[in-house]
């Protein structure tokens, strides 16, 4: 038929070590439906869509996972792209930890290529340690308690929107260290008119947010041709620290 589909349905745990899964020109779908998900040192790409959920968490070590159109990944508990991991999607990526966090750390990378990064957790969302998170279109963040982006000395931890907005929102707090980059490029623009894309920070907008108010702390850098700082509707802190706008 010239399209392959992979298909992996686990009921338990789900382990792929140091091994390759490939299927071209057609999709890939892993499931853990009875545990977590844990790829080390592995290679995971499809052709077209690639999905991966697990009840639990899913962790990917050094590990790339590719699509060649969207790539969707959603955990009961945590989700993890540790130690160099790479979550690549030719169209869109959304990444869930529905009941837990959702971090980025240790020059990890999610890339949307020609589509948008959505990331959704329970908890907080953390970009760490020199890693990205880059959208060919708009990236969204929102968490149920706190949003962090903080390279702790390792270069920079970035997140940048190609050609559309940024959008950070968290229950609770929001922090920029100062080794923190937003970065909207507006790489559409005609050269003409008003640049349009926007930078939108949020914090204290409930779920399970700390009733007495949010805080939002800026070191970093903000680049983008419209930024708006927000909080919510308690006795939020918003302190812009040393900050490159």
């Amino acid at each position: 038929t010239g399209v392959q589909t992979c298909a992996l349905p686990i009921c338990s745990a789900l382990t792929v070590d140091h091994s390759t899964l490939t299927a071209t020109p057609g999709s890939a779908t892993l499931a853990a439906n009875g545990g977590a998900m844990k790829l080390t040192t592995a290679a995971v790409a499809a052709g077209t869509a690639l999905t991966g959920t697990a009840s639990g968490a899913v962790t990917s070590t050094a590990s790339t996972i590719a699509a060649g159109t969207n790539l969707a990944l959603t955990a009961g508990t945590n989700l993890l792209l540790n130690a160099a991991s790479a979550a690549i999607a030719g169209g869109n990526a959304t990444l869930t930890a529905t009941a837990g966090f959702f971090k980025v750390d240790k020059a990890s990378s999610v890339t949307a290529t020609n589509g948008a990064v959505s990331g959704q957790a329970g908890l907080a969302i953390s970009v760490l340690r020199g890693s990205s998170i880059t959208a060919g279109t708009d990236v969204s963040m929102v968490a149920g308690t706190s949003l962090q982006l903080d390279s702790m000395e390792s270069g920079l931890a970035s997140i940048v929107a190609q050609t559309g907005d940024v959008l950070l929102r968290a229950g609770n707090d929001v922090t920029v260290s100062r080794t923190g980059m937003v970065h909207t490029l507006d790489s559409d623009h005609a050269g003409t008119g008003d640049r349009l894309n926007f930078i939108r920070i949020q914090a204290d907008t409930g779920g399970a947010a700390d009733a007495g108010g949010g805080s939002i702390l800026i070191e970093g850098t903000l680049l983008g041709q419209n930024v708006v700082i927000q909080g919510g509707s308690e006795a939020d802190h918003i302190e812009l620290r040393q900050m490159a706008l």
